[in-house]
């Protein structure tokens, strides 16, 4: 079974709508391109200006977006 435990500003709930998604995304402060590059050149370990899938596939495990067994 898999449990999601969403947490919204320190408060555990149940569910989110879109409408809650949205007013969360609009008291975020906006990313600045700055730290998009910054994000980008993390994941393109090689410097070549691209992210391939070897690297994206590791990002996203180490992160455990994926899970373990990729």
């Amino acid at each position: 079974m898999l449990l999601v435990r969403i947490v919204v500003f320190d408060t555990v709930v149940e569910s989110l709508t879109f409408e809650d998604f949205c007013d969360i995304c609009r008291k975020e402060p906006a990313t600045t391109e700055e730290d998009l590059m910054r994000a980008f050149r993390k994941i393109d370990v090689n410097g070549d200006g691209f992210i391939s899938n070897s690297e994206l596939r590791k990002m996203l495990t180490t992160v455990n977006f994926l899970g373990a067994s990729l």
